[in-house]
């Protein structure tokens, strides 16, 4: 409860960065959505046969990728500047949101955020580069009871069952991954806090911090749980027509799955 409390209470104090954070990833997300669009039209000239390809016609996708690779490797590349452009814009949004929750005033928590963003970004990208080993290792203990597994699944009778199968021998991994998620949430705190950060020495303070307060993987779970079961509401949204009222109603979802992104990260502060 008493996270519940924090994370409630940092949301309510800090509703101004919850919009303004939010807004800036909506602005990032159109915008790159706008450039592929835009370069992909350009290329295509109007193609019929990349239209279909859009649409999901495999034979049509398989001769736009060996006549004209150029249609798809444009996309590609301004995709994943986007998403290194979103990866630092969130590193700076998320070290700054902790520092706010660190100030005790709304009118405080706007300077706050920018300083801390502003000191701490590359730090976060330090940390970033040492979270691959432990990603790494969760991508190892998912693959092991997974090879030569291929046969068992698919001798499955139903879907259900399939997807139980898989989620059985996946449950280790997902256990690795929601500790890993967890630290590196704790590491992220610290770094803030600290006063000469280190992002292998965070990580590794994070250890000590998780046993110490094992309430924090409560938290995470609970926060990721939720966001997912909001994001998956918001794609069911794709599939309805209801023209600007349901696209409304996605942008409030994927709002009030933030906001649980922020709670998550106000209660993390307040428990570390």
């Amino acid at each position: 409860m008493r996270a519940l409390a924090a994370g409630w209470s940092g949301i309510k104090l800090h509703w101004r960065l919850v919009l303004l954070t939010f807004f800036i990833q909506f602005c990032i997300a159109g915008l790159a959505s706008f450039a592929v669009w835009l370069a992909t039209a350009r290329l295509s000239g109007g193609s019929a046969l990349f239209a279909k390809a859009a649409d999901g016609d495999l034979p049509s996708l398989i001769i736009v990728l060996i006549e004209r690779p150029s249609l798809l490797t444009v996309p590609f590349v301004l995709t994943l500047t986007a998403l290194l452009a979103y990866a630092a814009i969130s590193w700076f949004m998320v070290a700054g949101l902790i520092g706010a929750f660190r100030s005790q005033t709304s009118e405080a928590s706007l300077a706050q955020f920018g300083k801390s963003g502003m000191e701490r970004v590359f730090s976060f990208a330090r940390l970033a580069v040492w979270s691959l080993i432990p990603y790494v290792l969760v991508v190892i203990v998912y693959s092991i009871p997974m090879i030569g597994s291929g046969s068992e699944v698919f001798q499955t009778l139903s879907m259900t069952e399939m997807a139980w199968t898989l989620f059985v021998k996946a449950l280790p991994a997902l256990i690795l991954l929601w500790i890993v998620w967890t630290l590196i949430d704790i590491a992220r705190v610290l770094l803030v806090d600290a006063e000469k950060p280190s992002a292998w020495r965070a990580i590794g303070r994070s250890f000590k911090v998780i046993v110490r307060k094992p309430s924090l993987l409560a938290i995470t779970l609970a926060g990721h749980l939720l966001s997912a079961l909001l994001v998956f509401l918001s794609f069911k949204l794709l599939g309805l027509s209801g023209g600007v009222g349901a696209l409304l109603l996605r942008q409030a979802l994927l709002l009030l799955r933030h906001a649980v992104h922020v709670g998550v990260i106000a209660a993390e502060v307040d428990r570390i």
